[in-house]
């Protein structure tokens, strides 16, 4: 029973880290095809200066960029298989 507890904890964690990666995915996904969870919080990051959005959002992203990061390599296979699929030609 404690294993199932432990497990169920790990995968909370894993569907709740990696945010960028899980909205884009989600979204534009078309946009990025290899670390499109990092590639999207690089642009937010880069462009934030130039909105007049909250200050507040910058740690955010710093914080979520690791585990971006993290989900994006677990996940570069399948990004690589939908890519070959949907690859312009």
């Amino acid at each position: 029973m404690k294993r199932y507890k432990w497990a169920g904890i790990f995968l909370l964690t894993l569907s709740t880290t990696g945010c960028s990666s899980v909205i884009t995915r989600a979204g534009e996904y078309d946009k990025y095809y290899v670390y499109p969870g990092v590639r999207s919080s690089a642009d937010q990051l880069s462009n934030h200066g130039s909105t007049s959005s909250s200050s507040s959002v910058n740690p955010l992203l710093i914080i979520d960029l690791p585990f971006s990061f993290v989900l994006d390599t677990v996940l570069l296979p399948a990004d690589a298989i939908i890519y070959s699929i949907n690859a312009p030609e």
